[in-house]
């Protein structure tokens, strides 16, 4: 039994097809479930309760509800875990479907800033200059 989301295409959405089974809470903003695959004990997803892919493709209410729940699923993953933080992931890569990814730190883990940052990590051949400027970016934010 899957969970009835507004969706265009359940079949062609993974996100939109999560079993009954897996969802550990639901609200008007969205539900948490647990992914089917995790990267850890106490890794979650907070998925948006509308398909869309982005921020951008629906009104500003339900998307600060969105990041309400993630932020409580956040809390209580914290709590539960016992992990001192969590990182919030927003991948997107395999599900146009907006969700986040909630996974537990311990303090055993190796920092994950090298992975990103590091000479081999996400930034590795960026070219800097095809990346607007923050002051293109400012006007953005002190109207938001």
């Amino acid at each position: 039994m899957s969970l009835s989301f507004s969706c265009m295409s359940e079949s062609l959405c993974g996100v939109c097809g999560i079993a009954a089974d897996r969802v550990l809470s639901r609200s008007a903003a969205g539900i948490v479930a647990v992914p089917s695959q995790t990267a850890r004990d106490g890794h979650v997803m907070v998925v948006s309760a509308t398909h869309a892919r982005s921020f951008w493709a629906g009104p500003a209410r339900p998307a600060d509800a969105l990041m309400a729940l993630v932020a409580s699923t956040v809390r209580a993953a914290e709590q539960a875990s016992g992990a001192e933080r969590c990182y919030v992931l927003r991948i997107g890569d395999k599900q146009p479907h907006l969700h986040f990814h909630i996974v537990p730190v311990s303090e055993a883990d190796p920092p994950l800033a090298p992975h990103v940052f590091g000479e081999s990590g996400w930034s590795a051949g960026v070219d800097p200059g095809a990346l607007p400027p923050a002051s293109v970016l400012q006007p953005v934010f002190r109207d938001s």
